[in-house]
């Protein structure tokens, strides 16, 4: 009897159906090569997919991989300035608002309790195997969301050791102004250009070959944006021929941590654990057009979590699988000026009216979920 070894690679929340022929030797043997169709009947929602190999090569600026989402033409960026500093653009799928999206990450939730716009803890682009942007006519599996839901899954270790580091990064030397920028008085800050820079590394290899393997990754960011505004000042309120606007610089920085383990528990049992942990601080929120850096504000923010994953295949047609999270946050918000606030036509300037927020939440979730699949037929159970 003649064999052939074939590879089948599965991506996220694809489904692939198989046909084996067990009996006597072939006699003869034809060959009959395809494309793939370019739609899966059986495959109902809206996605974007995006793999590991897409993220490392597309440019981002930044380096977030989140933003690839805008790639999908029902998905649009939100206006700048109503959130609260997140890394990465807020999107907005199918016209809903931008705090209707749902994160999760190796299938457990991942949201930001703080504004609902994006992940709670930010994931470094190199420890991104593929993601999945659902748009429209999800299963219900998901649920908790109006607009998407981008379901992400994180990179594991394997039997060869491995590892790669970056640097790259933007001097203030090395741009140019543009006109507004130019026409803006020097007042907070003569600079007028942004410098930025990031590195990281990541390392992988085995624990014990077939059977442990694991993932480490680091990332440093740091940034110093200008912000232009178009507003009045406080001290210039009433001065008919102050000049109007100025530059703010924006500082930020980001460290990001991930560990994760994978283990093969025998031929029917797969156990993965991660620990992330991210800090980071965002100035200058809320300035630019006429509000004054005066009405900006700070927000530092940290996230520490722990998440466990274990599944198990009972029979051909029944998989098990069940995760839990553990995690922690703290978010750390403060205005710049201390001063009352005031909104004028001309230009807003004093504390912002959020002016002072310190919260913290410590998370914990549990998801149970088991499929069973028969033919054409998948049914899936969840608690």
């Amino acid at each position: 009897r003649v064999s052939e070894s074939r590879v089948v690679t599965l991506q996220l929340q694809q489904t692939v159906r198989l046909d084996f022929t067990v009996g006597g030797g072939l006699t003869e043997r034809v060959t009959v090569t395809a494309e793939s169709p370019l739609v899966d009947p059986k495959e109902t929602a809206g996605a974007l997919r995006i793999d590991s190999e897409q993220v490392n090569n597309l440019p981002l600026s930044g380096r977030v991989f989140s933003d690839l989402a805008l790639l999908d033409s029902s998905v649009q960026p939100s206006a700048p300035g109503v959130y609260f500093g997140e890394r990465g653009s807020v999107f907005t799928v199918n016209g809903q608002s931008g705090r209707s999206n749902s994160f999760l990450v190796d299938g457990l939730d991942n949201n930001d309790q703080v504004s609902g716009t994006t992940l709670n803890a930010f994931y470094s682009q190199q420890v991104i195997d593929q993601f999945v942007l659902l748009t429209h006519q999800y299963s219900p599996e998901f649920g908790r969301a109006s607009g998407g839901v981008l379901n992400i899954v994180t990179r594991r270790g394997g039997n060869e050791p491995g590892w790669e580091a970056f640097l790259q990064g933007s001097a203030a030397q090395w741009n140019q102004p543009g006109e507004l920028v130019e026409s803006l008085p020097e007042t907070e800050t003569s600079r007028d250009t942004v410098s930025r820079y990031q590195t990281g590394f990541n390392i992988s290899g085995p624990i014990k070959k077939d059977r442990a393997f694991w993932f480490l990754a680091y990332e440093h960011m740091e940034f110093e944006d200008l912000i232009p505004y178009t507003g009045v000042r406080r001290e210039n309120v009433g001065d008919v021929d102050a000049a109007a606007g100025g530059r703010f610089m924006a500082p930020a920085s980001d460290d990001n941590l991930f560990l994760r383990t994978d283990f093969n528990l025998g031929t029917s049992n797969t156990l993965m654990v991660r620990l992330s942990a991210d800090d980071r601080e965002t100035e200058g929120i809320n300035v630019g057009g006429v509000m004054t850096p005066e009405s900006g504000f700070l927000i530092e923010e940290q996230d520490l979590s722990l998440a466990a994953s274990l599944t198990s295949v009972l029979s051909p047609t029944l998989i098990l699988a069940s995760r839990v999270l553990a995690a922690q946050s703290s978010c750390y918000q403060y205005a710049i000026s201390g001063r009352p606030g005031v909104a004028r036509p001309s230009g807003g300037f004093g504390g912002n009216t959020l002016c002072l927020q310190d919260r913290e939440e410590d998370r914990f979730r549990g998801v149970e979920g088991l499929t069973w699949r028969r033919g054409a037929l998948t049914v899936k159970f969840g608690l």
